[in-house]
């Protein structure tokens, strides 16, 4: 037993380290090709700067720069005014490109670490790398050739030096010798600046295989250059094959995403041109390296048509050309370029935590397991190259693994990271932060979460600890809120909170809920319900408990609960007799939208939006004998009908014409919903007038056969559509319409303003219990005291609502009168204050309209009527009286900046009831 049990601890074990080690491997080479990218950068984009420095400085200038070359450097090629680097990393080879404003030549070796590169100004405006006197262009050959076939390229060789060189001598060394044939460099002595030629020609005869070298090139004084060579023989003798052939393929090429990210794709295609297979695809850029590209079906040589593709990465701003070529089984290469221009990637990527598990807390015997996305999208759209995640702002940061398993391969990935030792209780911070393959790191995601000891010998905290409301009356219904955490006691969950109440006989700890429903997290809110409460002081307690069973210490809050009287102050004027929503009908709009519909006739109308307004301009429609119109659509009438209304009667008016005799109605149509509904209107036996003339469909009582309810004319699609013939005539005639118009008329059902309220204000009379004191005043143009303060036994409670109920309105509204009227009873003998507090709940449905002085609608009247509402808020304000306002029906017609001001100057809130069950939730909310 104890020998299979240390084989499976061996097994285990071994798991674990494998496991281990891959997130090592994955995490160097993260780091590892951030750096490379960085070095890369940084050292291209120094090589050309200097050259713009020293070019700056004249012919004959000379600077020597020194650059960290990175590991993984494959190739430096410095061409026109590019010097461009290939990189190797974990995810492939990566191109830098950083450009200068001058012509570049020369070398610079790609040896890894720290090298001191002379730069000089030539006297041809050139610069040069190196202290090399020649330069061979290009700096790389890469060729495929089938292995029966042969190929060529030239090599320029330049005198770079400031004085004539001669004896050019040229060799080819390493396997590429033994397919390579060449002449010598023609001419063999060049003057400054002067170029020879050499061209080489490639014939593997018969063999395959990769052959590679160097075309070494030697002249007088020490001089020097090369070219590497790079041949690919490939076998095409088990692919069909016209031998006759000596026409390229067809290459198309594309691009997709963004330059640090470059998806390209070519096309290469020999049908119909030599209809053989294709061989290969390269591409290179800006004239740089070549480099194979990869069949999209996995295989060369199995089809005439081809798709290849490659990644490209490219980190400056500026235009490239990226070039493929492609070649077919017998050796012909087709070409093809297209220009990107590129802007750099400066952004890192976004970061988002999407959860920490275990749920919904971890122990400190767990580990914690963090999962993220990082997103380069909208930042730059280079490709995630790693992420990385740091605890409680720490300034350790650790590598996190890709969920798929790879980095690299995408600019949107999902991430995670699992702890391996535990941590401590309480709450903690995790910051997650992502890297892009251009090096840029993201801003950090942050997250919360919270770890249980499992051991806790302390109970939770209670804090912010109060009561609903803050000003309490009998008639209020009473809650208790506080915040219960054992985030600094130990970390486990709130598990329940006890409470009980002082004050009242016989109280005993009882249960008391969650504010969201649930204890089962180390924070918890705490809401007791209460309720009403006779007058006097009370104190409640409060101690919570955690899963452990650990106990908090008990918290406390004092409030005192007094008796409450109350003016039931009622608007009475005359436009309290209008139903909710007003008095009815009509309303009459043109339409904002108008179309040509062919669901019927032929002949379409031109510019239907000129059917807007009469202003003489027309939407028309051009008819031949017997031809009818589209639709004339007109939409987006605008209207709103009060939901409570009842609809009587649609009316349309078109004003119309036409250009001659014979234009009739073909059809006049209402829209529910965009659709024709109802009766067709059309009068289809009289001929249109040849000057504008308003015609009416439709009338006050006339629902055009179908029913309508307000939604229907509220609707943006309600509206009205018209189609016209031409009955006879051998001319065209144009139908005409100037402008299109609907009124519709309906009644308001349901009670009136007066009754609604009635119907509130004897509910909020139920409601109050016999402690409070409520009396009644009424207004219209003046106000009358209707009810004096009286307890609410079931006798006057009974009382005050047969004085609710004969209210009648007439007259204005003179609210500041019915303000005074209240401040002045709740202020007499009958208060009970300070033992009682002091309300007025005041309502109307309009604004003052009643003057103490002036004549009615006069601005000096208006001027008076603000500085009398001002005034008795001031005094209910000085007499300690709260006053409640309520706005009820159109919002319109009430005036809420000034019933705001009312009751924000006393102490009170302000409320807007547009419907009767809005009316008596205010009320109820007012009591309570």
């Amino acid at each position: 037993m104890k020998g299979a049990s240390s084989i499976e601890y061996l097994f285990v074990t071994g798991i674990a380290l494998a496991a281990l080690s891959i997130f090592i491997v994955i995490s160097m080479n993260i780091s590892n090709d951030s750096i490379r990218i960085a070095q890369a950068k940084n050292a291209v984009e120094t090589l050309a700067k200097s050259a713009d420095y020293v070019n700056s400085l004249g012919a004959g200038s000379k600077e020597t720069v020194s650059v960290f070359l990175p590991k993984g450097v494959g190739a430096i090629d410095v061409f026109n005014n590019t010097v461009h680097m290939r990189v190797a990393l974990s995810s492939g080879d990566s191109d830098v490109y950083a450009k200068g404003n001058g012509k570049l030549v020369g070398k610079v070796d790609p040896v890894p670490g720290e090298q001191r590169v002379p730069i000089t100004a030539l006297p041809d405006g050139r610069v040069l790398f190196g202290d090399a006197l020649l330069d061979c262009t290009p700096a790389r050959i890469s060729l495929n050739i089938p292995y029966n076939g042969a190929n060529s390229s030239g090599v320029k060789i330049q005198n770079i030096a400031l004085y004539p060189l001669s004896n050019l001598t040229a060799t080819v060394t390493g396997s590429v010798s033994s397919i390579a044939t060449y002449p010598q460099p023609s001419p063999q002595s060049l003057a400054p600046g002067e170029n020879a030629t050499l061209s080489l020609q490639f014939s593997p005869g018969g063999s395959t295989g990769i052959y590679s070298g160097l075309l070494n090139v030697e002249g007088s004084n020490g001089s020097s250059c090369y070219t590497e060579l790079f041949i690919n023989s490939f076998d095409n003798s088990t692919v069909p094959q016209n031998a006759s052939d000596n026409i390229p393929p067809y290459v198309h090429l594309s691009l997709f995403g963004v330059c640090q990210s470059l998806a390209l794709n070519a096309v290469a295609d020999d049908t119909g041109r030599g209809d053989n297979f294709i061989a290969n695809c390269e591409y290179a850029v800006d004239g740089g390296t070549w480099s194979l590209m990869s069949p999209a079906d996995g295989a060369w040589l199995d089809s005439k048509i081809e798709l290849a593709n490659a990644t490209v990465h490219i980190y400056d701003n500026s235009t490239h050309d990226i070039s493929v070529r492609c070649m077919d089984s017998n050796g012909n290469t087709g070409n093809a370029t297209v220009q990107k221009s590129c802007t750099p990637d400066n952004t890192g990527p976004l970061s988002m935590i999407t959860g920490v598990l275990p749920l919904p807390n971890a122990t400190t015997d767990d580990d914690v397991t963090v999962n993220a996305n990082c997103n380069d999208t909208t930042t730059g759209g280079s490709l995630i190259r790693g992420a990385e995640i740091s605890f409680d702002n720490s300034s350790i940061w650790h590598y996190m693994n890709a969920a798929n398993g790879f980095f690299n391969d995408s600019i949107a990935i999902g991430v995670t990271f699992t702890t391996t030792t535990p941590m401590p209780s309480g709450r903690h911070g995790v910051q997650v932060r992502c890297i892009d393959s251009s090096g840029n790191t993201g801003g950090e995601a942050n997250a919360t979460f919270y770890v249980i000891n499992t051991v806790d010998y302390s109970g939770p905290i209670i804090s912010d600890m109060g009561h609903d409301p803050d000003f309490i009356t009998t008639i209020a219904n009473i809650s208790i809120h506080a915040n219960a955490t054992d985030e600094y006691t130990g970390g486990s969950n709130i598990s329940g909170c006890m409470w009980k109440m002082n004050g009242t006989s016989g109280t005993q700890w009882a249960n008391a809920s969650s504010a969201d429903g649930a204890y089962n997290s180390p924070a918890e809110g705490v809401a007791i319900p209460i309720g009403k409460l006779n007058p006097g002081y009370y104190t409640v307690q409060l101690y919570c408990t955690d899963s452990k069973g650990n106990a908090g210490a008990v918290h406390s809050d004092g409030f005192r609960v007094v008796m409450g009287d109350i003016m039931l102050i009622m608007d009475r004027s005359g436009s309290m007799n209008d139903p909710i929503g007003g008095s009815g009908g009509p309303q009459s709009k043109n339409g904002g939208s108008f179309a040509d519909s062919a669901d019927i006739g032929t002949a379409s109308w031109s510019s239907p939006s000129n059917a807007q307004f009469s202003d003489n301009l027309n939407a028309t429609a051009t008819l031949g004998s017997g031809v009818s119109s589209h639709y004339l659509k007109a939409t987006g009438f605008g209207f709103s009908v009060p939901s409570n209304a009842v609809i009587s009667g649609i009316e349309v008016r078109i004003e119309k014409s036409a250009s001659g005799s014979n234009v009739r109605d073909y059809s006049v149509h209402l829209l529910k919903g965009g659709s024709p509904s109802g009766n067709d209107d059309a009068d289809t036996s009289t001929n249109w007038g040849t000057s504008d003339s308003v015609i009416t469909y439709g009338g006050s009582s006339d629902t055009w056969g179908t029913s309508w309810v307000p939604s229907d004319i509220n609707n943006g699609n309600f509206g009205v559509a018209i189609s016209a013939r031409q009955s006879s005539g051998s001319s065209a005639r144009a139908a005409r319409v100037d402008y299109m118009n609907i009124t519709v008329y309906y009644t308001i059902s349901g009670p009136t303003k007066m009754q609604s309220t009635k119907n509130a204000a004897n509910s909020f009379v139920d409601m109050v219990d016999s402690s409070a004191q409520v009396g009644l005043v009424s207004y219209s143009t003046s106000a009358v005291l209707n009810r004096q303060l009286a307890l609410m036994t079931s006798t006057n409670k009974n009382t005050l609502k047969t004085s609710l109920n004969s209210l009648s309105p007439s007259g204005n509204t003179c609210i500041w009168c019915g303000l005074n009227t209240g401040v002045s009873e709740i202020t007499s003998a009958r208060s009970r204050y300070p033992n009682a507090a002091r309300m007025i709940i005041l309502m109307t449905d309009g604004q003052n309209n009643v003057c103490n002085e002036y004549p009615s609608g006069s601005t000096a009247c208006e001027t008076l009527d603000q500085d009398e509402m001002v005034a008795a808020a001031v005094n209910a304000r000085d007499n300690n009286v709260r006053v409640y306002t309520i706005g009820f029906g159109d919002e319109d017609e009430i005036d809420p900046v000034e019933l705001t001001d009312m009751a924000l100057l006393t102490g009170g809130k302000y409320y807007y009831a547009p419907d009767e069950a809005t009316l008596q939730y205010i009320y109820q909310h007012i009591g309570e």
